[in-house]
């Protein structure tokens, strides 16, 4: 029986299991790679002994991989990894946790092809390896390995190759309509485009069962943490007590409770109630539609506003006109688009965004807000909305600039100065809600992500505002003050607040301790991060950092955004009465925002 990758990382040494079947390694070849970056070694087909796909190849080693999606444009792109390969099984581990890998790649099922690189990069050494993945619709994204050595590289570039250009259904224990037919790049195909496999086709899966044990010790730890929290707290109801009978009946209920959470525990985990990782790339994703699922790619920056677009205009409108004379990016298009209402788009529009009016939120009024706790409708907003983008990324997006370039409007975005010194024409909202369930016990900062940024343009009513500074309202005063401090005090910076209320809601029969929360504001504290660019500010917005129940409720609702129609704003909060009224700093309307429809970025691994 094959072992384990857990196993093998245990007993085989840094650069391989030197047992491991390989089969005949003949001299390479120079040539030059597809992309022109450099010569690649090749091997001679026919001198070649070829290597069955379940052929027991076993092998681990440390290398450098490189990083995939926004953490390619990082300065540490290059990051020390464990890998390992196992009956077409290549994964990669954090050099410090072994327990649960951080990428997989099912060879047997993709369609790759291995390219070993001899050209010096920015990579730790010379002795690269790329694995190339053909994604569904032409498109591409590739595993890139920095080897310690060229044995090292010639060792696992021969146990790679084997399966370039191979295709296989395992779909031993699947539903036959899990995940029905889903396209396959083929370059078997006569350069006629994608061909389609059938994931309900007979075939073998192989068996990953062997990882079960693992999530269930995890699964079970969190089990033995929770009942000697529940017993402990039992012993100290007791104290003082005479009611033992009843402390005695909880003591049994609690324990069956226990055996059955275990006994859970085992059960479901190898079903991948708990974990995915087992599923190669094409099973974990099913769900992405397939018309944005392959192609989509962060290795060049991407312009604003490409992932997620504008609910369709209503066709005669005047608003209509007005885009098509000057264009979606242009300044009398912002203008247009802030006197809009719900009557210039269509309504049963999907997956799409727009702006909203601020009277939607009501917020702080004085005097004296601490005694009397009056709130109204807010005035204009200080800032429009100009462009929303929501995407699915294996990490947090720390500056948008990494993956979109800021919009350019003539005559807005370029503005020589505001008539303020530390107010810009541009705020931008980068928020990371993460996709996964929230876990009680352990928390993380960064992992698989949904990343929506907001970009948002300072409105005309703000710049006539600054040309009389003096005279401005007390919430632009305020503002101007948070964009000089929020930098460097973070209590200033805490008093940025963001807000999310759903419209009609009551009718969409959610609990009453999500739907009494609607429109609540929340400050962004330890969550935020201020960043200061030439011509705009950036707050970033790290929801894992939330506290467990706001996370929780929040991936609850996950599967009901697609009938959410969501108006989200922030503002300053004013606490004094010269700070008051406060009034909304931006805020837009995001329509059925299905999340498996975000835009996946395909350099993702």
């Amino acid at each position: 029986m094959n072992k384990s990758p857990l196993k093998t990382l245990k007993k085989v040494a840094s650069h391989g299991d030197k047992n491991s079947t390989m089969g005949t390694t003949t001299t390479p070849r120079a040539r030059t790679s597809s992309d022109g970056s450099g010569l690649v070694l090749d091997y001679d087909s026919g001198d070649e002994e070829e290597l069955d796909s379940g052929a027991d190849v076993c092998l681990t080693a440390s290398m450098y991989k490189r990083r995939g999606g926004f953490g390619r444009k990082a300065d540490n792109n290059w990051i020390k990894r464990t890998v390992t390969l196992e009956r077409g099984i290549l994964c990669y581990y954090e050099e410090e946790d072994l327990k649960k890998p951080r990428g997989r790649l099912n060879l047997n099922k993709e369609d790759t092809v291995a390219e070993m690189h001899t050209k010096k990069t920015d990579a730790p050494t010379e002795f690269l390896l790329t694995v190339n993945i053909y994604l569904f619709r032409g498109g591409k994204r590739k595993w890139e390995l920095s080897c310690a050595d060229q044995d090292q590289q010639l060792k696992w570039y021969s146990a790679i190759r084997q399966f370039d250009g191979k295709s296989k259904s395992y779909t031993k224990g699947l539903d036959d309509n899990a995940y029905g037919t889903l396209p396959v790049h083929n370059k078997d195909n006569n350069g006629m485009g994608p061909r389609h496999r059938n994931l309900g086709s007979t075939g073998s899966l192989p068996d990953l069962d062997q990882e079960s044990p693992r999530i269930t010790t995890l699964f079970t730890k969190d089990v033995y943490i929770l009942f000697g929290i529940i017993n402990a707290t039992a012993y100290f109801i007791k104290i003082g007590t005479e009611l033992s009978h009843i402390f005695i009946a909880f003591l049994v209920l609690n324990t069956l409770a226990f055996l059955l959470l275990q006994k859970t525990a085992v059960d479901i985990t190898p079903k991948g109630t708990h974990d995915k990782s087992h599923l190669d790339s094409t099973e974990q994703q099913p769900l992405v539609p397939k018309n944005v699922a392959g192609g989509y790619t962060f290795n060049e920056i991407v312009p604003a506003g490409t992932t997620l677009k504008r609910a369709p205009i209503k066709k005669g409108s005047k608003l209509e006109e007005i885009i098509q004379k000057h264009g979606e990016s242009s300044i009398e298009a912002m203008r247009a688009y802030a006197a809009s209402s719900e009557s210039d788009y269509d309504e049963t529009a999907t997956h799409c965004y727009w702006n909203m009016k601020s009277s939607e939120f009501n917020l702080r009024i004085g005097p004296n807000y601490k005694k009397n706790k009056q709130k109204a409708p807010s005035a204009d907003a200080l800032y429009e909305v100009a462009f929303v983008d929501f995407v699915r990324a294996d990490s947090v997006l720390h500056n948008s600039k990494d993956g979109f370039k800021p919009p350019v409007i003539p005559g807005l975005t370029d503005l020589p100065t505001t008539g303020h010194p530390h107010i810009p024409p541009m705020f931008v909202v980068n928020a990371w809600l993460p996709s996964e369930e929230p876990s009680l016990l352990r928390k993380t900062q960064d992992g698989m992500t949904y990343v929506c940024i907001i970009h948002y343009v300072i409105t005309q009513k703000t710049l006539d505002q600054l040309k009389d500074f003096e005279n401005a309202t007390p919430a632009l005063k305020l503002f101007a003050q948070w964009c000089k401090n929020a930098e460097d005090d973070f209590d200033f910076r805490s008093r940025l607040k963001f807000m999310g209320a759903v419209v009609d809601i009551e009718k969409l029969g959610l609990p009453s301790f999500i739907s009494s929360q609607n429109g609540r504001p929340c400050l962004i504290t330890k969550s935020g991060t201020f960043t200061r660019h030439s011509n705009y500010i950036e707050m970033s917005i790290n929801v894992r950092a939330w506290a467990y129940l706001a996370k929780k409720a929040l991936h609850i609702l996950q599967p009901k955004f697609p009938k959410f129609v969501l108006n989200i704003g922030v503002t300053i909060e004013g606490r004094k009465d010269d700070e008051l009224p406060e009034i909304l700093l931006g805020g837009c309307r995001l329509i059925r925002i299905n999340p498996e429809r975000a835009i996946a970025d395909s350099t993702m691994c």
